[in-house]
């Protein structure tokens, strides 16, 4: 309280009367995954303060504290999550905007027994170097499962570093969804689905050496394999529209691109118009994959004109309405 009251410009004021204020505020220095390795723990007992308050003891203490918290209420929450991958230590050289990604890849067995041979992968990069002005940043994309049969079963996906995640920039949370694993003839990886979100993510670096991540969702389970909806709207529309396009001269069998594998587009009607679905945000259409990528031209894909783009992105959401008319 004698720093982080409020009162000095330099200690942020989770100390402060209003214990509401005091609770959002230390969320940001919690790791509820791996207590020990919070922020606040850490400070709790690195002598930082130069007074016995915050020496080796009192971060002993403090551990226990944190792990007391989560369990007597805060697991109940599931604010960073309820099933949590293990972390992994990024590498300490990442690709920067120029050179492009590098893929992590988390085993799912750890929040899930049941998917122990299956993986969550995404593509990061080092998107901003850590300056004077700024603590740097991380960029994502992609987020996919490999390695798993049938389907899978997944709500709210959050990117947690050190432990933690941005409630502002997480946009992974808004996907919830059951994906389809489809044959792709990888070496590594035979089976994978399509990137889950359309969305990339800035995740702000921190002062944390080592830094980790790992990954958490509030559902995650094995399922079984789903249908496509609106089929007869999908091969009207949606598919003469791809060929025209020329889509498939990248998204075949022989593509050396995971993404552009899964998407096959010489696949029969229903497996791609099944492939086609898992790149969907039902509630939140613009978001999909299936739009944000060529309209936007993410990733390789060459933009789509002007013209073209309206009229993708409109036939793209009909038939994502008529899809969910029909499921309901």
């Amino acid at each position: 309280v004698k720093c982080h009251d409020g009162s000095r410009p330099t200690a942020p004021p989770f100390a402060v009367a209003d214990a509401q204020a005091s609770y959002n505020l230390l969320l940001n220095y919690m790791n509820f995954s791996k207590p020990e390795a919070s922020l606040l723990v850490i400070r709790a007992g690195n002598g930082h303060c130069q007074t016995m308050n915050c020496e080796e003891e009192a971060g002993r203490a403090m551990a226990e504290n944190a792990k007391f918290w989560y369990q007597q209420g805060e697991n109940k929450c599931f604010r960073n999550g309820k099933f949590f991958t293990e972390e992994i230590k990024l590498p300490q050289t990442l690709p920067t905007p120029v050179q492009g990604f590098v893929t992590l890849t988390f085993n799912l067995g750890h929040a899930n027994p049941e998917l122990k041979n299956v993986f969550f992968q995404l593509d990061i990069q080092d998107y901003q170097a850590a300056s004077e002005s700024t603590p740097g940043a991380y960029r994502v994309k992609s987020p996919r499962f490999v390695g798993g049969k049938n389907a899978i079963h997944f709500k709210d996906i959050k990117v947690l570093l050190n432990g933690k995640y941005d409630t502002i920039y997480n946009a992974f949370t808004i996907e919830s969804k059951t994906v389809n694993f489809v044959t792709t003839g990888a070496k590594d990886f035979p089976t994978a689905t399509g990137a889950v979100s359309g969305q990339t993510m800035i995740i702000a670096k921190d002062s944390l050496v080592g830094p980790t991540m790992s990954i958490s969702f509030v559902e995650i389970n094995p399922e079984k394999n789903t249908v496509c909806g609106a089929r007869s709207d999908f091969e009207s529309n949606i598919a003469p529209t791809l060929k025209k396009l020329d889509c498939v001269s990248c998204h075949n069998s022989t593509s050396i691109q995971l993404g552009a594998k899964v998407f096959n587009l010489t696949k029969p009607m229903d497996q791609l118009c099944q492939t086609a679905s898992d790149l969907t945000n039902i509630d939140y259409p613009m978001s999909s994959a299936m739009i944000t990528f060529p309209t936007r031209g993410l990733f390789g894909h060459p933009q789509l004109a002007e013209n073209d783009r309206a009229y993708y992105a409109t036939i793209v959401k009909n038939w994502i309405k008529l899809s969910i008319q029909q499921n309901q």
